[in-house]
């Protein structure tokens, strides 16, 4: 699902992979421990020249994955790609109302690149309350 919704992005965006600096996955339910998802994604992609990592922050992912993306871009350049993919049906029980009707299967996937001056992101603060 990553790579497909990764895929549909690019060609949205008119970038080639080959253009990517940093592709960042924002998921919990990873396929497998390691190697991470993003690293399975940047190679179907062929994007070889780009930092391939994950995060897992749960529901607020792929806000960390963004704010982390845009800040490697600020500092490296390029092009980013930020991908959310999970598959909670293979760690959720069905029948379980209380989670079940909250959580599904999907993937979505954004590119970030350059912009021009006063448009693009323009502020991120992340707090995590852990109480």
């Amino acid at each position: 699902m990553a790579t497909a919704a990764a895929r549909a992005a690019l060609g949205s965006a008119g970038v080639n992979a080959d253009r990517l600096s940093v592709i960042v996955v924002a998921t919990s339910t990873p396929d497998r421990p390691q190697p991470l998802t993003a690293v399975h994604v940047q190679h179907a992609l062929g994007a070889y020249d780009a930092a391939a990592f994950d995060v897992n922050a749960v529901c607020s992912g792929s806000v960390f994955a963004l704010a982390t993306a845009e800040a490697m871009l600020a500092r490296f350049g390029g092009y980013g790609l930020v991908i959310g993919a999970d598959v909670y049906s293979r760690i959720l029980a069905p029948a379980d109302r209380r989670t079940a009707v909250l959580f599904g299967d999907g993937a979505g996937a954004m590119v970030l690149g350059p912009s021009p001056r006063g448009s693009g992101i323009r502020h991120c603060s992340l707090h995590t309350f852990g109480e």
